[in-house]
């Protein structure tokens, strides 16, 4: 009976131990309301606010249209960022999760209740190529662990600067400084200045450069 007692109680501890893990390890996106008070208080002289809750980097600034935005970026494992837009009131109007400069997972808009009014899954618009593959090849050819932040970030920000072309399926990849890169896929054509630098197919998943 001791040794019965014993095993729920163990298995209990484990049971409660996992759920704990899975609750830190849900990426909350937004708050429900924007702190415009605290921001007024607390935003430098560039009118930016920053500070960290539970690991992640918290930066709040005005927008136009008497709006407010706000970015969550979150460490490894994850990888990604959530850029948050909140009314004149401090109400959520919409919440996009971010991988560098592509948003991926779901897009939403709330009404000021709080209620979700559209969604869009952004990951549709991808070919066979995840952002996580991306990710996996950047870990590759780089010889960096995907499990840790060496290598991957500098003053709290991915080295890597990732864009997808949603016409092309091309994904550009590069680091954020080095050596120059110029590229018809960059942005306006410009030169890139970069020691990583790659384009790959999302369709097929060839490496183009």
């Amino acid at each position: 009976m001791k040794n019965l007692f014993l095993f729920f109680l163990l298995t209990f501890i484990s049971c409660d131990g996992q759920e704990k893990k899975k609750t830190q390890n849900k990426p909350v996106s937004a708050m429900k309301n924007f702190d415009i008070e605290k921001f007024n208080a607390n935003k430098d002289k560039r009118g930016i606010y920053q500070f960290s809750s539970d690991g992640k980097n918290i930066e709040q600034m005005a927008g136009s249209d008497e709006e407010f935005i706000e970015e969550i970026i979150y460490p490894a494992p994850y990888f990604y960022s959530f850029q948050n837009i909140y009314d004149e009131k401090g109400h959520l109007k919409s919440s996009t999760q971010l991988l560098s400069n592509v948003a991926i997972g779901k897009s939403k808009e709330f009404d000021e209740r709080g209620n979700i009014i559209k969604e869009i899954d952004e990951d549709k618009k991808f070919g066979k190529i995840t952002y996580r593959e991306i990710l996996d090849l950047i870990s590759e050819k780089n010889n960096l662990d995907l499990q840790n932040n060496k290598g991957w970030f500098k003053d709290n920000r991915l080295v890597f600067e990732i864009n997808f072309d949603e016409r092309t399926k091309v994904w550009t990849v590069r680091s954020l400084t080095g050596t120059h890169v110029i590229s018809k896929n960059s942005p306006n054509g410009q030169a890139l200045s970069s020691s990583f630098y790659q384009e790959i197919d999302g369709n097929t998943g060839k490496v183009i450069k």
